[in-house]
């Protein structure tokens, strides 16, 4: 905990020196191309240079973007990192060491149409992926990237997210761990595996044969919005929250109140001699206690909730959060699966300086979102597996979540089952958060 308030500290300030900066390389795995609201793969390469650097970070920024700041941890850097671009305006992505001076990177990002599929493969050809994800989507508007055999998706899965479709010989999949594979099937990317006549990888998920049986394949769009990018309708199950301290810290000072007074009056009715010094450590005591119990405990209330949705040999699994504040707060939420921040305008992005915040090895920490007065911030994580529900949902369902899955996960002759007890999976420890119940959907045609 201590180790990230003190990164904190470095994000919040703006870090200027006359160090000469790290030598950073950047690259884009994908050539530059990604879909808005879905993250893409970057890759950095740097040295810090000096002992003031090796407590600095890497600093990738554009407007109309979540920023990712990769630490240096005292090493170099050398990995894959997750960056969100939001809208138009990420046209360039900025690199900067901090300390250093900011540079451009001089490598165009190309956002692409929804209709267009960005395919990446390896241990076959491109004419082979294409034809491959035309099996899957029916179209022939494919963008193929060559990956690597040997290590076809480095880095986290999540930062591949704005990948269609993944198509690979055995051998190749064989080097796609089930992290990678799980994440990604969950945010909607297919997958395509050429041969593999013993199977496909990870036989206990829903795989198909395509192709005349040449290729196995897997695609499960998600329920739910995929490409986050604004949206006030993830706000409504929040519309009429109001701000404030969380009734349970109001009551813990309520109680060290009364306490202090009873032990205030105490003194009074005893008057032992230095009566007043007694008082006056009393004071102290209580203020420091609070202080410090204080710096640990701010304003911010969070809220979270799950929906489940079940197709056939599939369980999807949204975790949702929200936060709000009645004064300018900060968060600090920690990485689960694929978490993006979601915002409900281009200013509201602006306001927030949203940052991913990696370890030197690509690894996601947290996502670090200013709070301004009065203004809410919501979250989402999403993961899937082949795993089957088997806790009945009960009925009716009183979870003010439902209206989101109304407005944003319902498709014609989808079915909600009820709701179920949930867990905080989205949020930070040492916060206040409630819990509301989880909704659970059943996909139209996916019942057994």
């Amino acid at each position: 905990m201590t180790c990230r308030v003190a990164w904190v500290v470095c994000l919040l300030v703006v870090c200027v020196g006359r160090s000469r900066a790290g030598d950073e390389a950047i690259t884009f795995p994908l050539q530059g191309y990604y879909h808005p609201g879905r993250y893409m793969p970057v890759q950095v390469v740097a040295t810090p240079k000096s002992k003031q650097e090796r407590d600095g970070q890497v600093c990738l920024t554009s407007s109309g973007s979540v920023w990712t700041f990769v630490r240096y941890d005292g090493n170099a850097i050398n990995a894959v990192v997750p960056w969100l671009a939001l809208d138009g305006r990420a046209e360039r992505l900025n690199c900067r060491s901090a300390p250093g001076p900011d540079r451009t990177v001089d490598f165009a990002l190309k956002p692409v149409e929804e209709r267009q599929r960005i395919v990446g493969y390896a241990g076959v050809s491109a004419e082979e992926a294409t034809r491959a994800a035309g099996l899957i989507y029916g179209t022939d508007a494919v963008i193929p990237i060559a990956l690597n055999p040997a290590q076809p998706l480095p880095g986290i899965g999540g930062a591949w997210e704005s990948l269609d479709a993944v198509v690979l010989d055995a051998a190749a999949a064989a080097r796609v761990d089930d992290q990678h594979f799980s994440t990604l099937v969950a945010c909607g990317t297919a997958f395509a595996v050429r041969g593999g006549d013993g199977g496909p990888p990870y036989a206990n998920w829903p795989w198909k044969r395509a192709g005349d049986g040449a290729w196995w394949t897997i695609h499960q769009a998600p329920a739910g919005p995929r490409a986050l990018s604004y949206d006030e309708g993830v706000f409504l199950p929040v519309a009429n929250w109001k701000s404030g301290w969380p009734a349970v810290t109001r009551r813990r000072f309520l109680l060290a109140a009364a306490i202090y007074s009873l032990l205030m009056v105490g003194l009074a009715l005893w008057r032992p001699r230095m009566v007043a010094v007694f008082a006056v450590l009393l004071t102290v005591v209580f203020s420091g206690a609070l202080a410090f119990w204080g710096r640990w405990h701010t304003p911010t209330l969070t809220v979270g909730s799950k929906v489940r949705v079940l197709s056939r040999g599939l369980t999807q699994d949204d975790d949702w959060a929200w936060q709000t504040c009645h004064v300018r707060s900060y968060s600090l939420i920690r990485w689960v699966d694929t978490t993006k921040p979601i915002f409900a305008s281009a200013a509201h992005l602006d306001g927030s300086g949203s940052r991913v915040v990696c370890y030197a090895n690509g690894d996601p920490d947290f996502i670090f979102v200013n709070i301004p007065a009065d203004s809410k911030v919501a979250f989402l994580a999403r993961h899937a597996g082949p795993t089957p529900h088997q806790v009945a949902p009960r009925k009716p369902v009183t979870s003010p979540i439902l209206s989101l899955v109304k407005e944003r996960y319902l498709e014609s002759g989808d079915e909600i089952l009820g709701e179920l007890p949930s867990g905080p999976v989205l949020g930070e420890a040492y916060y206040h958060e409630d819990q509301w119940p989880a909704v659970v959907v059943q996909r139209a045609g996916e019942k057994k």
